[in-house]
């Protein structure tokens, strides 16, 4: 029996087992139709390659079901953030994240996420039809330069909650707007709270980007028992041979080799690719082993 097996419903209603090369095929043509309708940023160019579209396949399965978080695990530049994007672009997911500077502050990160929170909450919403919606918060590791970020994240993983977040002015606007919109205007304050409670659990999906070379990523293991507990975590390996060569062959298909004056002795177009392939992928472990 072939493995890995891949189910999804990415491309119709139907759960269905699919092959690497149908979804390749689908996904590229799904790429095109949103980049032409401005959905998706022409500048990026995805590679299906065959690890990510599991990877791919996995995101979307998660960020399906309620309550659904990831931890995607891998170095930079292994498309962790780009392959997330895809998804939420195709299911038509709403995509929200911070924008920190060097002076980025607990204040403000404490502003962007109730803003986050209201937006899953269907608080932002214009009509109603919107109301219930699925928001995702992706969130790079690189991003989490304060020890109080990460404990604010624990909190909204661990309950859908951060304590203290909303109080004063900002709890009875919250009340009051979410009674107006969901049309409650007798229940009692505890109740409405724990309905947008129940509400950002449901429709808020966190996706955390890591890297497990960089020293903090041992340390938030202990310190952050939600981050590791209440999310699925999807690692992203380094690239073997395959994968490399793959990718080799699909960034230089269009590139006419015939007239590069390196490879006239040669005469096979796949001889000359796949001297290519090893010159790249020699390069590749070389920084690899440096940066190690």
């Amino acid at each position: 029996m072939r493995k890995p097996i891949l189910f999804t419903n990415l491309i119709n209603k139907k759960y269905l087992n699919v092959d690497y090369e149908y979804l390749r095929d689908e996904f590229e043509k799904k790429v095109q139709a949103m980049k032409q309708t401005m959905e998706f940023d022409n500048s990026l160019d995805v590679v299906f390659y065959n690890e990510a579209i599991e990877h791919i396949v996995r995101i979307d399965r998660v960020l399906r079901v309620p309550v659904g978080h990831l931890l995607l695990v891998g170095k930079s530049g292994t498309g962790k953030s780009l392959l997330t994007k895809f998804v939420c672009t195709r299911q038509n997911y709403t995509v929200v994240q911070i924008n920190p500077s060097p002076k980025y502050s607990v204040e403000e990160f404490d502003n962007d996420l109730k803003k986050f929170m209201k937006e899953a909450a269907g608080l932002n919403s214009k009509s109603e039809d919107k109301i219930d919606k699925t928001v995702v918060f992706i969130l790079e590791e690189s991003s989490l330069s304060d020890v109080a970020f990460v404990e604010r994240m624990n909190a909204l993983l661990a309950s859908g909650d951060i304590p203290g977040l909303f109080e004063g002015e900002d709890y009875r606007l919250l009340i009051n707007q979410y009674k107006k919109i969901h049309n409650l205007p007798n229940a009692r304050e505890r109740e409405v709270y724990d309905q947008f409670v129940s509400k950002v659990q449901r429709n808020l999906h966190v996706v955390l980007m890591m890297n497990p070379d960089n020293s903090g990523f041992t340390s938030r293991t202990a310190s952050s028992p939600a981050i590791f507990n209440r999310c699925v975590i999807d690692w992203f390996g380094e690239w073997d041979p395959q994968t490399f060569k793959f990718i080799t062959d699909y960034r230089t298909k269009h590139i006419d080799l015939s007239e590069k004056a390196d490879f006239d002795k040669i005469v096979d177009d796949n001889i000359k690719r796949d001297n290519l392939y090893r010159i790249f992928f020699e390069i590749y472990q070389f920084f690899n082993n440096f940066n190690l």
